[in-house]
């Protein structure tokens, strides 16, 4: 089953957070966080044009407006022995903002892993916001990157008197 967070119309049952244990089940569900661009839908140097803002970014800062987007981002959820399992495929810079909205609407809680796809802030931006389950919900997070990316990776961590603070509580290279 495939689910279009800003567009949940689009499944074959309605979305709402008093369903959520029936839509659950045993089926596997793709869950989009996020469907916009690096920069996200409104643009600030859209909307402070004083000559010409564009329609889409005016209506982008509507509530619920179906313009307004997030970084690319979807979830995957599907059915284990133990429940649910969570994966999130890249955190980029709006991901706070993504989870905030939908993981409340579909009853998520944990996340099992992360999957990085590139080294832009698109999808590594938000990171740091999964303090929140590291210092709240769960221990760890694990986060899986390709080598390509590892270096730019660590680079986003602060160095905190010579030693690495890891922003995850634990890095571990897979």
């Amino acid at each position: 089953m495939i689910r279009h967070a800003p567009r949940a119309s689009l499944c074959s049952r309605s979305v709402s957070s008093s369903n959520i244990a029936e839509r659950s089940g045993d089926q596997s569900e793709i869950i989009f966080l996020g469907t916009g661009t690096s920069e996200g839908i409104p643009r600030v140097s859209c909307l402070t044009n004083p000559v010409d803002t564009c329609p889409v970014c005016s209506k982008a800062t509507e509530p619920d407006n179906k313009n307004r987007r997030h970084n690319t981002s979807i979830l995957i959820r599907y059915p284990g022995s133990c429940g649910h399992s969570n994966i999130v495929i890249d955190a980029g810079k709006f991901f706070y903002h993504s989870a905030l909205r939908w993981f409340p609407h579909y009853g998520i809680r944990t996340i099992d892993a992360v999957v990085i796809t590139h080294s832009h802030a698109d999808a590594i931006g938000g990171l740091d916001d999964l303090r929140d389950w590291t210092n709240n919900v769960q221990a760890c997070v694990p986060i899986y990157v390709a080598e390509r990316d590892f270096e730019v990776f660590l680079s986003i961590t602060m160095l905190c008197n010579g030693t690495r603070f890891f922003i995850i509580v634990k890095l571990q290279k897979h």
